[in-house]
C-alpha cells in the first residue's frame, strides 16, 4: 500500500489509457526527424569511433535483444572503439513505453541495485590502420538489474565528460498469458511488391487484465526494425478472456522485403563481386562491383545477415568498402540515396550518404567495415521520410522475421509493461 501511494505521489497525470501511435520517428545526426525510420524514438547513434556495435540475447548475435526478467538470461553488449588508447564508459537504462516515449519513470521504479554501471578492460586489436579497442558488456549482472519489464534504451556515455555516446534498444519481458500469432499473406495491394503479410494475433490474458480494449496493445514488428513497429489497431473482443487484433490491410508488412549480401570476412581473399583492394591507403579501400536495381525475381539475399556479424577476433581488420549503385533512370542525380546496413546500425546519416559520379552515372558511398558478413539495403530520403522499397529490384518471396509484443499500460506507474512475447519466421 505505502508503495503504491509513493508512485502516485511522484507519477501525477491522466489515469486513463494514453493513445499509443506506432512509431516511426528517429533522430538521424545531420537530417530531420525521419519517418519510417529504423531506428526507435530516442535513439542516439554513433559517431566514427564507435563501430560493430550488437546487442542480443544470450551469445547469438542474431537473436533479438529480448529477455524474460528475473530469468537468469542476460543480454551482451560488443562494440568497437577506434582509439589505441583505453577509456572506461558509462551504462544506464531508461525505461520507455511501448511506442518508444518515455515513460517518465524515476530509475528507482525500475532498476535493481545501481541506476550505472561501467565498461572497461577491453580486448585490444593486434591491428593497426586503425587500432581498435574491442568492449564487451553482459546484462543484467548483481549490480546493474531491473524490476519491471518493458520497452528500454541503454545509454553509453563518457565516464569522464558524461557525454551521452549511443544508445542501442533492448526489452523485458515476463511471460503472462498466451500469444497465438498466424499471417495472411496479400496479394495485389500496391504496384511495387506482390507480396504483403498482414499479422493476426489472439492474446489469452492473465486475471488481472480487467479492461483488455485500454490496456492491451499489440505491436508487430518485422525484422528486428523496432522503429516501425506497427500498433494493431483492429480488435475483436467477443470472448471474454481474450483479445484478437491485427493491423490493417493499408499497414500489411511488405513479404518480399530484401537485403543485399556483404560477404568479407577475409580481405585477403575476397568473393568476385569485389574489384579491387588498394592496401596503399589507411585503411584499406576495397572496390565493390556496382549494384543495379534489375527488378529481377529472385531476391538477392535472404537476410540470414541482416543483423550483422563483424569477426570478433583482436585481429579483426577494417576497410572502407566503396558501395558503388547504378543511377536509376526514373532518379535525377541529385537524389538523396543512402546504403545503411548493421555496419551502421541501420542509421541513416551523413556518414552514408551516397554522392553523385558524373563520370560513371553512379552513386557512391565509402563505408569503414570490419571484417565479416553483413546486409545491406540501399533508400532514399523523400522530404522527410525513408523509402526502403523503391529501390528494391525482388518481387519474389523472402524469410522474414516477426516478433509480437504484448504491451500492459500499468495505470499505477503510468507506463507500459511488457507482458509477453511471440517470434516467429515465414517460410
Amino acid at each position: 500500500m505505502i508503495f503504491n501511494l509513493l508512485i502516485l505521489f511522484f507519477l501525477t497525470g491522466c489515469s486513463t489509457r494514453e493513445s499509443l501511435t506506432g512509431n516511426n520517428n528517429g533522430r538521424q545526426p545531420g537530417l530531420p526527424v525521419l519517418e519510417n525510420s529504423f531506428i526507435v524514438q530516442g535513439q542516439k547513434i554513433p559517431s566514427a569511433q564507435f563501430r560493430s556495435i550488437q546487442i542480443y540475447s544470450g551469445s547469438n548475435p542474431a537473436s533479438a535483444p529480448i529477455i524474460q526478467i528475473g530469468s537468469g538470461q542476460t543480454f551482451t553488449l560488443r562494440f568497437d572503439h577506434i582509439a589505441s588508447s583505453t577509456e572506461m564508459f558509462t551504462v544506464r537504462a531508461e525505461h520507455r513505453n511501448a511506442d518508444w516515449s518515455p515513460s517518465n519513470l524515476f530509475d528507482g521504479f525500475y532498476m535493481r541495485g545501481q541506476a550505472t554501471d561501467f565498461i572497461s578492460d577491453p580486448v585490444q586489436s593486434t591491428v593497426v590502420a586503425p587500432n581498435y579497442m574491442q568492449y564487451t558488456y553482459r546484462f543484467p549482472n548483481r549490480n546493474f538489474n531491473f524490476l519491471i519489464s518493458g520497452n528500454y534504451l541503454l545509454h553509453i556515455e563518457d565516464y569522464r565528460t558524461g557525454e551521452l555516446l549511443f544508445s542501442v534498444p533492448f526489452m523485458l519481458f515476463e511471460e503472462r498469458g498466451t500469444v497465438e500469432i498466424s499471417i495472411e499473406e496479400l496479394f495485389g495491394l500496391d504496384s511495387h511488391h506482390f507480396l504483403h503479410h498482414q499479422p493476426f494475433a489472439t492474446y489469452i490474458h492473465p486475471d488481472f487484465v480487467l479492461m483488455p480494449d485500454q490496456d492491451i496493445s499489440i505491436y508487430f514488428v518485422q525484422n528486428q526494425f523496432w522503429g516501425r513497429a506497427q500498433e494493431a489497431t483492429i480488435r475483436d473482443l467477443s470472448e471474454s478472456d481474450r483479445i484478437r487484433m491485427h493491423v490493417s490491410r493499408d499497414e500489411a508488412f511488405p513479404g518480399s522485403y530484401e537485403f543485399r549480401p556483404l560477404i568479407m570476412q577475409n580481405i585477403d581473399n575476397l568473393p568476385a563481386e569485389f574489384l579491387e583492394v588498394r592496401k596503399d591507403t589507411e585503411p584499406p579501400t576495397i572496390l565493390r562491383d556496382r549494384d543495379v536495381i534489375n527488378f529481377g525475381v529472385t531476391p538477392s539475399s535472404m537476410g540470414s545477415n541482416r543483423y550483422g556479424s563483424p569477426d570478433s577476433d583482436r585481429g579483426a581488420r577494417y576497410a572502407r568498402v566503396v558501395f558503388s549503385l547504378d543511377r536509376p533512370a526514373n532518379l535525377s542525380a541529385d537524389s538523396r540515396i543512402h546504403v545503411t546496413g548493421p555496419f551502421s546500425n541501420w542509421s541513416v546519416s551523413d556518414e552514408n550518404r551516397m554522392r553523385y559520379n558524373r563520370d560513371t552515372d553512379r552513386f557512391e558511398a565509402g563505408i569503414l567495415v570490419k571484417e565479416g558478413s553483413y546486409d545491406y539495403k540501399y533508400v532514399i530520403i523523400e522530404g522527410r521520410t525513408i523509402d526502403d522499397l523503391r529501390l528494391a529490384d525482388s518481387f519474389a518471396d523472402s524469410r522474414q522475421e516477426y516478433h509480437t509484443l504484448i504491451y500492459y499500460r500499468d495505470l499505477q506507474l503510468n507506463a507500459d509493461r511488457l507482458l509477453n512475447i511471440r517470434s516467429d519466421f515465414t517460410r
